[in-house]
C-alpha cells in the first residue's frame, strides 16, 4: 500500500445530496410549473401533491407557479418511472 498526498473528500449517497421537501407550498408551486410546461391537466398537480404528502392540497390553487428545483424534477421523474414499471408489469399478467 502506498500513501499519497491528496485531498480528503466525503462521499454521500444520492439521497443525501437531494434536498428534502421542507415546504409543501413551494413543492405545489413547482408542480404547477411542471404541469403548465408539459400541458398536464390541473388535477395532476393535486394528485402528485397527495402522493407526496398523503393529503390533498387545500387553498393553494391561486398560487403562482415557480420553476422547479432539481429535487422536485427528480421526484417527478421517479414517479414516472414507477408508473411505467407498474404498467409494464400489469401487461405481463
Amino acid at each position: 500500500m502506498v500513501n499519497r498526498n491528496g485531498e480528503l473528500v466525503e462521499f454521500k449517497t444520492r439521497n443525501e445530496t437531494i434536498k428534502t421537501f421542507a415546504d409543501p407550498v413551494t413543492f405545489f408551486c413547482e408542480l404547477k410549473h411542471i404541469a403548465n410546461a408539459r400541458g398536464y391537466k390541473s388535477g395532476w398537480v393535486a394528485h402528485q401533491y397527495k402522493t407526496k404528502f398523503g393529503r390533498w392540497p387545500s387553498g393553494l390553487d391561486g398560487l403562482v407557479p415557480v420553476p422547479p428545483s432539481r429535487s422536485t424534477l427528480a421526484w417527478v421523474k421517479s414517479r414516472q418511472i414507477a408508473y411505467a414499471k407498474a404498467v409494464k408489469g400489469a401487461s405481463w399478467r
